[in-house]
């Protein structure tokens, strides 16, 4: 009897011991897992200072060497400078003072290399590359511009001159009839007239042709001709002949219906 007192006695103590063996495991297990949270270095108000002092001399040496370096690089650089500055206003300034710089330096340089290289360039995409630089605030960005619409305006005459003599009168005569206003009108027989050795050169309409021989009706001058087109508003008569001078200036000129 006293043995099994004993040993109820033994177990209920050793229970107690388990238990609690048990929670402190437990409690250990936990205090484990928690790890004590570390804390992140706070930025001082002074070290702030000195990273923004330090990103503005940066964006100011940008600012005074643009044109020493390539324009790929210093975008690169705009954006690092950004996105470190976190908006900061006095570094955004200058920034932008960059950007502007850099937009100066890269119209100049284009409008620079189309005149250079003109001659190897396709005309339309000269035209189109002009038109980009046409609205540019920068004075000498558009002093390059009127040197462009110069040698485009050569170019397209040069076009224009090296057609066949017949075919370049034949569309004045058109263009004069065919003309929005007086103005335009006078303007194609401007250039009309280049084409004659003098504004009073014949003009011989053939009515008929009898055994070989050419008829015709009363001869006029070619300004009077042209200004019969612009009032007509048709060109009636085809180019039948030219006849030139010795500098390539036409002297005669027969027209048949």
């Amino acid at each position: 009897m006293k043995n099994r007192e004993v040993k109820r006695s033994l177990f209920s103590k050793g229970s107690r011991l388990l238990v609690f063996a048990v929670a402190f495991g437990a409690a250990g297990l936990q205090s484990c897992k928690k790890k004590p949270a570390t804390s992140e270095p706070v930025e001082s108000a002074t070290e702030a200072n000195e990273n923004i002092s330090a990103l503005l001399e940066q964006a100011q040496y940008l600012l005074d060497n643009v044109e020493k370096m390539s324009s790929s690089h210093v975008k690169t650089e705009i954006d690092r400078l950004r996105k470190a500055a976190g908006g900061n206003e006095e570094v955004e300034a200058i920034l932008k003072q960059v950007e502007a710089k850099l937009g100066a330096k890269e119209s100049i340089n284009q409008a620079k290399m189309l005149v250079d290289n003109f001659e190897n360039y396709d005309l339309d995409y000269v035209k189109e590359e002009t038109e980009k630089l046409r609205n540019s605030s920068y004075a000498e960005v558009q002093t390059y511009v009127n040197q462009l619409d110069k040698m485009i305006a050569a170019r397209e005459q040069r076009a224009v001159d090296a057609r066949p003599l017949k075919v370049r009168l034949n569309d004045y005569m058109l263009s004069i009839a065919n003309a929005d206003s007086p103005a335009a009108a006078d303007g194609y027989v401007n250039k009309a007239l280049e084409l004659f050795a003098s504004p009073s050169v014949d003009v011989l309409i053939i009515i008929g042709i009898f055994d070989g021989e050419k008829d015709f009706d009363k001869p006029t001058t070619i300004s009077q001709y042209l200004d019969y087109l612009k009032l007509q508003k048709k060109a009636p008569y085809r180019i039948e002949n030219i006849e030139q001078d010795a500098n390539g200036k036409i002297r005669l000129l027969e027209l048949k219906k």
